[in-house]
């Protein structure tokens, strides 16, 4: 079955009534990487200082949508609380892609969910936060990817990458 392409199929981060915006501070690495130094993901609470997350991360390393995490309050930052740790991994895997040529983002963006990705936009950098969802094959993902990688048409990063 083919599946559509169109904006919709983006995931769309508006608060609603149960989430709430955590934070992850961000390593940076010699080069730079990543250009923030904090990064905030929705998600939503559960019970005892447990939440799930609810927005694919675009930089933050080993944390997928829909894993269970540990938060805790924050000394100092954009919100009240961090994201702690990763209590349960939910069987999502998370990368992170960028399109070099002229439309190659979009492109990639249409490929992907093509393949049953769930892509997210973060409107700056030419940067697609990528949801590899339990139930979907990743074998033809990567292999799209690395062959537009190995074209020089995009570049890659396996935020949270698994064996299944």
């Amino acid at each position: 079955m083919e599946r559509s392409y169109t904006p919709r199929n983006h995931r769309v981060m508006q608060p609603s009534g149960r989430r709430i915006r955590v934070f992850v501070r961000l390593p940076r690495e010699s080069d730079g990487w990543p250009p923030v130094a904090v990064e905030t993901v929705w998600v939503e609470p559960l019970a005892n200082g447990l939440a799930r997350v609810d927005n694919v991360p675009f930089f933050i390393q080993g944390v997928s949508l829909d894993d269970v995490v540990e938060l805790r309050p924050a000394a100092d930052g954009p919100t009240d609380l961090e994201l702690h740790r990763v209590v349960t991994q939910m069987g999502h895997q998370t990368i992170r892609v960028v399109g070099f040529a002229e439309g190659q983002t979009e492109r990639a963006k249409r490929a992907l969910h093509q393949l049953g990705c769930v892509v997210e936009s973060a409107g700056v950098y030419e940067l697609v936060a990528v949801d590899i969802p339990p139930d979907t094959d990743d074998e033809p993902v990567f292999a799209w990817l690395e062959q537009h990688t190995e074209q020089g048409l995009i570049d890659f990063e396996e935020g949270a990458v698994f064996d299944r």
